[in-house]
């Protein structure tokens, strides 16, 4: 690639550097200022000189420069004012239209939109502001006259409470219009296209470079203010890197919501931020950020604060770094590690369009806002795994769950490896939720040998109702057909096939014990019962579930490995006490944790030591 070059679209109105295509307005309310003058003296911002006016009344003046025909303005464009009233005392508050932008179709007819204040914009202390005007947005907007949309006045006006005595107070200096474009190409090794590139071209005002002062990305103290279209990799791809940045995208009210944008365009451009911190002051076109290309995108530590929507591709690779208050963000099937999403006010914080793209986002928190789903997926169902994902906040109501599936039809298992188990919305595809498998294990060894022992008997059960297992939960009925019992719960039991279920409660004894049970729905599952016993069983009766009722192998283990929703605590014992050697019952009281598992050694003392 080359050297980073930058540009812009915007066109003159007028540059400011005589006053021959200026004047005051011909309407009676808006024409007590002094004659449009040239002025070199008066501080300007761009080339050498700005427009400026006497103002002795506590009225308004203003200043329009005459395009000489009319300007059709882009979609999201503007027209760029800049603007100063030097005696930000006398001047009304912004609520009152103290200053104001005035575009239109003749001196007398035009319209008007508030851009500052005596409490407002660079004041109380005063100094140049660059103001962006969409004449086409009506919000806010107060007509003059009767103007058409033949935009070819542009200017200024002040409106006063207390008039200065002396001076040229209002001033106005170059006029500009355009889509706001600034327009980054190139760069290589060691010349990278940058921020501090951008400001320095934009802030340029000398000949050798260009009387710039665009207003478009300008160096602020501590950072920089931008608005408009910022478009990385204009007409060829841009390798643009930066680190360690504040950007305040501007306050613009007055133009569409699509006005401040980032477009990162050509497939081949790379863009690499990091600790780039970009932040909107305003909440009319808060800023937005776009992948038009699939380029190499790579964001680490950055943060987004109050900002609009994101689009990413595949390419995009996004690290430790924060979307606060900010819109729905595309994943575009880009990776995302180590991320923050706080308080997205978008129905959606990221959408994604498969069940794939969604497991790229790892070791991540969502923190809501209230309403809004963390994550949609949409496209085909299937399964996948959620790694080290957290959802805060979240209370799985339609429109408020952690994920919702947007497929509807189907079926998908979302494994959760650490993190949080979301809530579940679905638009009707069949979804289900697991924890990646863990380990349950228990070793059984003689306590004095330490030999392991083989064909111990080991139970381990549910010992509370926290986690999958049902712990005493109760039983709507048993019925048993030959050597099969059919248990139904009212509840969802939790039971898969050849967990232990340990019956408690029935009159029939025979019904009661430990049992490996066969999975027949949500809230029945079945046992080989011993005997036959009269059907259906009496009693009052309760499940309760568990890992083991198991012999020990040749290593003196039982073992177990499945997905956990939850932890829950367990106990159980250990007996051997069938053949000689015999030895004392060991007794087991722990925890299976949901992402570490279980495992125990129980030392078995034998009998009569």
């Amino acid at each position: 690639m080359a050297s980073p070059s930058y540009t812009t679209d915007l066109t003159d109105v007028d540059d400011a550097e005589a006053a021959t295509n200026w004047a005051e307005s011909t309407d009676g309310s808006w024409d007590d200022g002094g004659v449009p003058d040239a002025d070199a003296d008066y501080p300007f911002i761009q080339n050498a000189t700005a427009i400026s006016q006497t103002m002795t009344k506590t009225t308004i003046c203003s200043l329009l420069a005459d395009n000489g025909s009319g300007v059709t303005i882009p979609t999201d464009g503007a027209f760029l004012v800049w603007q100063n009233w030097f005696n930000p005392a006398g001047l009304d508050t912004y609520g009152n239209g103290g200053l104001r932008v005035l575009v239109g179709s003749g001196l007398g007819d035009f319209y008007w939109w508030a851009s500052g204040g005596s409490d407002f914009g660079r004041n109380p202390y005063g100094g140049w502001q660059n103001v962006a005007v969409n004449p086409g947005v009506t919000a806010g907007r107060t007509s003059v006259g009767s103007p058409t949309s033949t935009y070819r006045y542009i200017g200024s006006a002040a409106s006063l409470i207390a008039a200065p005595s002396k001076g040229q107070p209002h001033s106005v200096d170059v006029i500009r219009w355009g889509r706001c474009e600034m327009r980054v190409n190139g760069g290589e090794t060691a010349d990278y296209a940058t921020f501090a590139g951008m400001a320095a071209k934009n802030d340029n005002n000398e000949a050798t470079d260009g009387y710039n002062v665009w207003g478009l990305f300008q160096a602020i103290a501590g950072g920089y203010l931008w608005k408009g279209l910022m478009r990385l990799g204009y007409s060829s791809a841009v390798d643009f890197r930066d680190s360690d940045v504040l950007i305040l995208v501007d306050a613009t009210d007055n133009v569409t919501s699509g006005f401040n944008q980032i477009d990162v365009e050509q497939s081949g451009s790379r863009v690499d931020w990091t600790n780039v911190t970009i932040q909107a002051l305003g909440t009319v076109s808060p800023g937005g950020f776009e992948c038009v290309a699939d380029a190499d995108i790579n964001f680490d530590g950055c943060k987004f604060i109050d900002m609009g929507a994101f689009i990413f591709d595949s390419q995009s690779t996004v690290l430790n770094t924060t979307f606060q208050r900010c819109g729905q963000v595309t994943s575009g099937v880009g990776t995302f590690t180590g991320c923050l999403f706080e308080e997205s006010p978008a129905a959606i914080a990221i959408t994604c369009e498969s069940p794939a793209a969604a497991a790229l986002i790892s070791n991540t928190d969502f923190i809501s806002d209230g309403s809004g789903h963390a994550i949609e997926i949409t496209g085909t169902a299937a399964n996948i795994t959620l790694t080290n994902v957290g959802f805060t906040g979240y209370s799985g109501t339609s429109t408020d769950a952690a994920i919702y599936v947007n497929i509807a039809s189907g079926t998908m298992n979302i494994a959760i490896s650490g993190g949080d188990t979301p809530s579940i919305r679905t638009a009707g595809a069949t979804v289900t939720t697991s924890t990646s498998p863990v380990t349950t294990q228990v070793t059984v060894k003689d306590g004095s040998t330490l030999a392991v022992i083989e064909n111990a008997r080991v139970l381990l059960l549910a010992s509370d109702g926290t986690g999958n297992f049902p712990y005493q939960q109760s039983i709507t009925s048993i019925n048993r057909s030959g050597a099969v019992a059919t248990v139904v719960t009212p509840a969802a039991h939790g039971l898969v096939t050849d967990d232990i279920a340990h019956i408690a409660g029935a009159t029939e004894e025979e019904y009661n014990g430990a049992f490996a049970v066969t999975y027949i729905s949500t809230t029945s599952f079945s046992y080989t019962v011993p005997g036959t016993p009269s059907t259906p069983a009496g009693g009052t009766k309760t499940v309760t579930g568990g890992y083991f009722n198991t012999l020990t192998n040749a290593s003196g283990i039982v073992t177990d490995s499945r997905s956990h929703a939850l932890s829950q605590p367990v106990e159980g014992w250990v007996r051997m006490g069938t053949a000689s050697p015999y030895y004392r019952t060991g007794i087991i009281s722990d925890t299976v944790d949901k992402d570490a598992g279980f495992s125990v050694t129980v030392f078995l003392s034998t009998d009569g030591t």
